[in-house]
């Protein structure tokens, strides 16, 4: 019972519909989940520097970038609400 590749089923255990749910994904779907490898896009948050200099709110906006082709921080322009006009906005770590 304990090959390579073996996953039990809901079946095996024994188990009614109502625990099932309660289970982890690949015992209820039958199937090994294969973890994902790390990427080279992460996500980032760019923050106003503006409004910030001002005391003001700064708006932050999430966003993605890739690790291989931008290694160094991210700074592109972006509407400030708050300012009602865009202002450069700069990754926050």
């Amino acid at each position: 019972m304990a090959f390579r590749g073996y996953v039990p089923t809901c079946a095996h255990f024994g188990i009614n519909d109502y625990y099932r749910a309660s289970l982890p994904g690949a015992i209820r779907r039958n199937r090994v989940v294969a973890k994902a490898k790390k990427g080279n896009r992460i996500n980032i948050i760019v923050e106003c520097t503006e409004a910030r200099k001002q005391g003001l709110t700064p708006s932050r906006y999430s966003t993605s970038k890739s690790r291989r082709n931008t290694p160094s921080r991210l700074e592109i322009k972006k509407y400030n609400p708050f300012l009602r006009r865009h202002t450069v906005h700069k990754e926050v770590r």
